[in-house]
């Protein structure tokens, strides 16, 4: 699991003191080792409260950060510093942080999913920096992984694979490595789908609703072999032990991602290169077949989730196909679109 990994890479060097709550949950009175200086949060109704901007329904994005100052200071000239409010995956995010540019980072990664409503945060990060790695690293390793890591306790699901959305419903893309999850993805994205997730799909089990966060897609350096508009792009972000370039939709393809859709089909990845894609049902009556199926994907820990198996059950009889792709990505996008048609 590449933020797992990433977690793991900021801890032994020490380049993040970092600290997670929930909110309600008090901090422990000694510093927690991995965080020699937590960042102090102030009770509940005290301090500035951060009001909800107006959005920019265009694109996503707030007409202002939802940023405030709290105490007055940054971080390093008092004891407090910047604050984000955010609406991510259908939950409130609170970060508090004594670096702008962590901020900005943060911005990027959340501000899209539009203005947060004014109420308790779901979940609290303080993370303090200034960050050490390129945006793409910090983004990917910390700053996901730390938000993420949170949502198991929020009712979300997280399941490893793509999917492209049209007409509000989702279609989810999962097989082993290899098989061109992403690839699949954002040729679908560039062309005639919307993106909802390259890489985990988040179920949603209080609200009946995928959930991803779509803006950015990474890919092998040699992605312009077959996207021409890639060609010539540096590879800014190592993952699994591969370094990878760090595509935004909105560069590409504005309007090309979708933050959630309605659930649909499952479609089971095959690759045989060199021939014509076929797409074929999986039997409703046989649902072990397509678990078998299911399960031969790496799924990391998604499978501690509880209940997991009977959710993915439930995932199932939205209908599963088996799509063996072959070399034409056209093909392929137009079978799967007649799932959502």
């Amino acid at each position: 699991d590449r933020h797992g990994a990433g977690l793991q890479m900021c801890h032994t060097h020490g380049f993040y003191q970092m600290y997670l709550h929930k909110q309600g949950r008090s901090l422990p009175e000694a510093p927690h080792p991995l965080s020699p200086s937590p960042i102090p949060s102030p009770p509940p109704g005290e301090g500035e409260r951060m009001q909800a901007p107006e959005a920019d329904r265009s694109n996503g994005r707030s007409d202002t950060s939802p940023l405030s100052r709290v105490g007055g200071s940054a971080m390093g000239e008092g004891d407090r510093g910047v604050r984000g409010l955010y609406s991510a995956l259908g939950r409130t995010l609170l970060l508090e942080t004594d670096s702008e540019a962590i901020l900005a980072i943060a911005e990027d990664t959340f501000g899209r999913f539009g203005p947060s409503p004014d109420r308790t945060p779901d979940i609290t990060l303080q993370i303090s920096g200034p960050p050490s790695d390129p945006p793409a690293a910090f983004r990917s390793h910390v700053l996901l992984y730390a938000f993420l890591s949170q949502l198991r306790d929020h009712g979300l699901m997280a399941v490893h694979g793509s999917a492209l959305v049209k007409n509000g419903r989702a279609v989810l893309l999962r097989g082993p490595s290899g098989t061109g999850k992403t690839t699949l993805a954002y040729a679908g994205a560039r062309s005639r789908f919307r993106l909802l997730s390259e890489d985990v799909v988040w179920i949603d089990l209080r609200a009946g609703l995928w959930r991803g966060i779509p803006w950015h897609v990474h890919l092998l350096p040699d992605a312009g072999r077959l996207f021409p508009e890639l060609d010539g792009r540096p590879a800014v972000l190592e993952s699994a032990g591969k370094m990878k370039l760090e595509v935004d939709l909105d560069t590409i393809r504005p309007g090309s991602t979708a933050t959630e859709a309605r659930p649909g089909p499952i479609v089971l990845l095959e690759r045989e290169p060199g021939t014509g894609s076929r797409l074929d049902p999986l039997d409703p009556l046989a649902p072990d077949a397509a678990l078998e199926l299911w399960r031969r994907s790496p799924a990391g820990t998604e499978e501690d989730f509880p209940g997991y198996l009977d959710h993915v059950k439930d995932l199932l009889k939205n209908g599963a196909w088996r799509l063996r792709r072959g070399t034409d990505l056209d093909e392929a996008l137009g079978l799967l679109e007649t799932l959502l048609e």
